[in-house]
């Protein structure tokens, strides 16, 4: 019976070792699994009425999203680099301006470089949202996101959003 048990061990380490290299989650998928979290948490729902409880939501999940100290740059923003409570603030108000907001970050190009703990992801992203007056919106702008890996966990280090005037006449707000 005992003459088995290297066997089982050998196999084991085989089961493992296979899992581990087919199986488990790139850093590419990490990053994008970062990306869907920050479309999650700034979405708008008709049930986003409690803006304290949001407020707290949104936080939290940019507390995991965003570096402390995250570089920001919107052009229709004036005043400097919001930060990351900053950008806390302007998502927890987003129900003000929409009853329903989605953020889509899929015409984003991600590319990380040769070590994988520096990502960029650069295109375009589109706000589909829904006025309070029923009036529908969509805002597309060209972006660039500069993602780092930091003490083993991806976060958003710089923010860049170009300015309605940067981009071509078909892709401008509405």
């Amino acid at each position: 019976m005992k003459r088995w048990l290297p066997h089982l061990g050998v196999a084991l380490g085989l089961i493992i070792a296979v899992y581990a290299l087919y199986f488990s989650e790139s850093e590419e998928d990490r990053v994008r699994a970062l990306l869907d979290r920050l479309e999650l948490a700034v979405g708008v729902t008709e049930q986003d009425s409690n803006l304290l409880f949001r407020g707290a939501q949104i936080r939290k999940e940019f507390s995991e999203i965003f570096d402390s100290s995250v570089s920001v740059a919107v052009a229709e923003l004036s005043g400097g680099s919001p930060g990351r409570a900053g950008l806390s603030e302007l998502a927890t108000g987003a129900p003000r301006m929409f009853a329903t907001a989605t953020l889509e970050l899929d015409g984003l190009a991600l590319t990380l470089d040769k070590t994988k703990k520096h990502a960029l992801a650069v295109g375009t992203v589109v706000i589909r949202g829904t006025r309070h007056g029923g009036a529908a919106e969509r805002i597309v702008r060209e972006a660039s996101l500069s993602i780092e890996e930091i003490e083993g966990d991806w976060r958003i280090v710089n923010v860049t959003i170009d300015s309605v005037d940067d981009l071509p006449g078909d892709a401008r707000a509405k």
